[in-house]
């Protein structure tokens, strides 16, 4: 009862500190830092808000396959990804100035993504977490469902690091085995192979200070000659399998705004000159291969001149989309989901978009919820992403984010390690929208929103 009634306060509070045009109550969502700050009502740096959600990022990915299916789930920690961070104004007056020149009009050329088929195509994020063998019998009969039902596209989400362990020698199984995986479903490959994966950088241990794994050795930085040089070598072994493979994508980033626009923004230009790099390669070897990285709708808000040069020099819009609140974790009215994509298409203009993670919690069903959501809520949410996404033909691609929840106990543990000294509340919040964002239960039953899943791929949203 008491953390529900810190929800409603908060909730109440957050809607009337708004960063948006005017005084006066904002939606929820729209709250500057300062804000934040002040509808919390503590002496907390919005800064230590947003480095908690920052290490509740990605494990380090080890594995291979479509979304995990021999990837996190097995050979890690399960991944999540906080899909919109917080804004962040302390260096953007700044950084904005220092970076008008790349934030300026899109520099990559209109991409039409060539091997995508005709249409609007769908995937779903495949992560096994460890459920009991009749689970898992349920969920794969589901999964065959979807494929069955026309699920097209689908993942294969590494880093850098994994696949050269050392230098120049490269992992070939886990690639051609995460390829075979897509392969075996009949599901166009769609790829990431991070080099920045949200706030830590994915590149070979060799080149990473061994003191100081989240910066460069010897002062090196992504654009440095050295840096290049090897991950072109790295390309020339790469691209080829994905083409063989037929991808139609390759992102080198995930959700790097989160670290140059937050936490490094010192390695803003050297970030999108790595993209710059990485995407002149890439046209050398397949033409046909668009390469971007990946940002948050965070990217969108004025305080982020790196993401916004970012999706400048992408061949494609690559997105991640969650519905909620950045800090709640509550969902944000459905009404709001049409214009924010619109927002999405507006910042590549006459480019396609990608949506690599599109999630909406399900919320508690065995307990009061204190991200005030409920399955129902889930599946009008999917609903409406569905609907408006089918308004928009220009956002080609779009894979719910996952097919099953995550185990409980492994999101609270989690979340007592992100948010230790602070409130009890932001880490149930926190463990509750992370643990509920799947479609099926991990006992293998499915809620609503996978039959929305279903009934879009047949074409009836």
């Amino acid at each position: 009862t008491a953390d529900l009634l810190i929800t409603n306060q908060l909730l109440y509070q957050l809607s009337y500190v708004g960063s948006g045009p005017g005084a006066g109550p904002a939606a929820i969502g729209d709250c500057s830092s300062e804000g934040v700050g002040l509808a919390m009502g503590m002496a907390i740096p919005i800064r230590a808000f947003e480095a908690m959600a920052r290490r509740g990022g990605r494990c380090r990915l080890g594995g291979t396959g479509q979304a995990g299916r021999a990837g996190c789930g097995q050979r890690g920690e399960p991944m999540i990804s906080i899909g919109r961070r917080l804004p962040t104004f302390v260096v953007a007056f700044a950084l904005a100035l220092a970076l008008a020149v790349l934030a300026a009009p899109a520099s990559a050329d209109p991409f039409d993504l060539p091997r995508l088929p005709p249409g609007q195509q769908l995937g779903m994020w495949l992560q096994w977490v460890p459920v009991a063998p009749p689970a898992r019998a349920l969920l794969e009969a589901e999964w065959q469902r979807a494929l069955d039902g026309g699920m097209s596209v689908g993942l294969f989400h590494n880093g850098w690091a994994a696949l050269e362990p050392a230098p120049g020698a490269y992992a070939e199984d886990l690639l051609l085995d995460g390829l075979q995986d897509l392969e075996d479903d009949g599901l166009v490959p769609l790829i990431t192979v991070s080099a920045v994966d949200i706030g830590s950088l994915d590149v070979p241990q060799d080149l990473l200070d061994p003191d100081d794994p989240d910066q460069l050795r010897d002062g090196l930085r992504l654009d440095d000659p050295l840096v290049l040089a090897r991950h072109a070598a790295f390309l020339d072994w790469l691209v080829p399998h994905l083409t063989e493979a037929g991808a139609v994508a390759l992102a080198v980033g995930v959700e790097v705004d989160v670290r140059c626009d937050d936490e490094h923004p010192e390695e803003a230009e050297e970030t999108v000159s790595f993209l710059i790099a990485a995407r002149d390669h890439v046209r050398t070897l397949d033409p046909d291969l668009a390469v971007a990285m990946t940002v948050t709708v965070g990217a969108l808000e004025p305080g982020s001149p790196c993401g916004q040069a970012v999706l400048a020099e992408s061949d494609f819009g690559s997105f991640t989309y969650y519905h909620v609140h950045p800090l709640l974790y509550s969902v944000l009215p459905l009404e709001d989901v049409g214009p924010r994509f619109d927002r999405l298409l507006e910042a590549v203009p006459g480019r396609q978009v990608i949506l690599q993670e599109l999630g909406c919690p399900g919320g508690w069903e065995s307990r009061p919820s204190l991200i005030g959501s409920d399955p129902e809520l889930q599946r009008r949410c999917f609903e409406t992403f569905f609907s408006e996404l089918a308004a928009r033909p220009r956002i080609r691609a779009a894979v719910p984010f996952l097919q099953t929840d995550f185990q409980e106990r492994y999101m609270f543990r989690l979340a007592r390690e992100i948010f230790a000294g602070l409130p009890p509340f932001f880490g149930k919040v926190f463990a509750e929208g992370w643990t509920t964002m799947g479609l099926c239960r991990v006992d293998g039953s499915c809620k609503p929103a996978w039959e929305e899943f279903l009934a879009a791929l047949e074409g009836d949203p």
